[in-house]
């Protein structure tokens, strides 16, 4: 079920998110904790690689992170080492998200107007566009950093702890296709 908050008029609000490429997604959280020293885990993740990071565990968010944002089981997504025997319920442990959640993720998306990527960002403001009464305008690129090349070994890694979000996303880049509706 969707959580409306209280004192929004939702009758006229229109839902919009964007999700990302799973493999994009963790390859750049990666990069971003190992680059800023005041993140929280930045002490333990700079001096893994990503394979390491990966299948550490000391991160939620590189565990079908996206689907677990969406499902608002997860209170929220630890920005400290996730640790299980601290952070044991309400969250669900490494490994152990259910295609269940998938379908949780999917029915809560059927809320929003709008369901976008970051990687067809033409294509979502387009959408978001026909679905609304804004004004059309040229939306200008913010925090867009080179793309790391992985390994099809780091690739196929990321996939497997990633198999909801790589379904949600195939879904929401299918829906810009035209191919599903909202």
């Amino acid at each position: 079920m969707l959580h409306r908050p209280a004192g929004i008029c939702w009758e006229h609000a229109k839902l919009v998110t964007f999700v990302r490429d799973p493999v994009k997604r963790d390859s750049s959280l990666y990069k971003y904790i190992r680059k800023d020293p005041g993140h929280p885990i930045h002490r333990e993740v700079r001096q893994m690689s990503l394979t390491a990071f990966i299948r550490s565990g000391v991160s939620l968010e590189v565990d079908n992170g996206q689907v677990r944002q969406l499902c608002g089981t997860e209170p929220e997504l630890l920005q400290c080492a996730y640790d299980p025997k601290v952070h044991s319920p309400p969250h669900t442990p490494i490994g152990e998200m259910g295609w269940g959640r998938l379908a949780d993720a999917l029915d809560i998306l059927d809320h929003f107007t709008v369901v976008g990527t970051t990687e067809c960002m033409d294509a979502t403001y387009e959408a978001l566009w026909e679905a609304t009464d804004w004004e059309r305008r040229e939306i200008p690129k913010a925090n867009s950093t080179p793309e790391t090349v992985l390994t099809y070994a780091e690739q196929d890694l990321i996939l497997e702890y990633n198999q909801l979000d790589y379904e949600l996303w195939t879904w929401a880049t299918e829906g810009l296709k035209g191919e599903l509706q909202w």
